[in-house]
């Protein structure tokens, strides 16, 4: 995870303050989220339950981003024209 940051970071040098701290937020919401499916799946684990519900716990998380992710796409803020220069 923190290789993926590094490469965010890295990727994105070239693009204003705003830009990198929203990379940043999203690396942190991303982080919780993967301590969260580890902790779901070491419960699971330790309590005994069958390996499908540990696996359709581990997949909700992606339910919950589904209306998030419209949102956001329907909104066009991920657009960013580049052939307008910046004058």
């Amino acid at each position: 995870m923190a290789l993926v940051a590094a490469c965010d970071a890295l990727m994105l040098g070239q693009v204003e303050q705003n830009e990198m701290t929203a990379v940043s937020l999203a690396t942190q919401v991303q982080f919780v989220q993967n301590m969260f499916v580890l902790a779901v799946t070491s419960a699971g684990s330790i309590l005994g339950v069958p390996v499908l519900v540990v696996y359709a716990c581990t997949c909700l998380d992606e339910v919950g981003k589904i209306p998030w992710v419209m949102i956001r796409l329907y909104k066009f803020k991920w657009v960013k024209d580049l052939t307008i220069s910046a004058d």
